[in-house]
C-alpha cells in the first residue's frame, strides 16, 4: 500500500468515526463539545494544525455562549427565547423555580436561567382538517358499523 492510499484510508476512517460519534447531538452547546472531541481525534491522527484551529473556534463559540447566558432580557423577550408564555414565566418566578431581577414593576431574566421547551426537529406541520381521512379513521375504529356517538343495546 502506498503512502497516498494509507493517508486516504486514514482520512476515510477519521470521517466515519467523526460522523458516527455525535449522531444525536443537537444544540449549540453540543456543537462546542463535538468540535472539542473532533479536535482531540485530529490530534490522535497527527493533524495538529487542524486540531488547534478547531479548538480555537470551539473556545470562541463557548465564550460567545457564556456572554449570551449572562445577558438580561425583559419578560417578553424571555418568553420569545424560551417558547413559554409570559404568564408561565411569571408563575415560575412566583414559585421560586426561576430567578429574575425586578426593576420597578418589570421582570428581567438571565438568558442562561431560562427554561427551554424541547423542540421536535422532524415534526411534520399539521395540515388542514381532512374529512375523508377522519371518516377512514372512524371506520377503522368501528368496523361493525353503527354510530360512534351511541352504543346499541343488546
Amino acid at each position: 500500500m502506498s503512502g497516498i492510499d494509507a493517508g486516504r484510508q486514514s482520512r476515510e476512517e477519521l470521517s466515519r468515526v467523526l460522523a458516527k460519534q455525535h449522531e444525536g447531538c443537537v444544540g449549540v452547546e453540543a456543537l462546542v463539545q463535538q468540535w472539542r472531541d473532533h479536535a482531540a481525534l485530529f490530534r490522535r491522527y497527527r493533524q495538529v494544525p487542524l486540531a488547534d484551529w478547531l479548538e480555537d473556534r470551539a473556545a470562541e463559540l463557548g465564550v460567545a455562549l457564556q456572554t449570551r447566558d449572562e445577558e438580561l432580557v425583559a419578560l417578553s423577550e424571555a418568553a420569545r427565547i424560551s417558547h413559554f408564555s409570559p404568564d408561565h414565566l411569571r408563575r415560575l418566578h412566583r414559585q421560586g423555580k426561576l430567578t429574575a431581577m425586578r426593576k420597578g414593576r418589570r421582570l428581567f431574566f438571565r438568558v442562561g436561567d431560562l427554561p427551554r421547551k424541547p423542540t421536535l426537529v422532524d415534526d411534520q406541520p399539521r395540515g388542514e382538517y381532512d374529512p375523508s381521512a377522519h371518516a377512514r379513521q372512524v371506520a377503522i375504529r368501528r368496523p361493525h358499523g353503527g354510530s360512534h356517538d351511541t352504543q346499541e343495546a343488546a
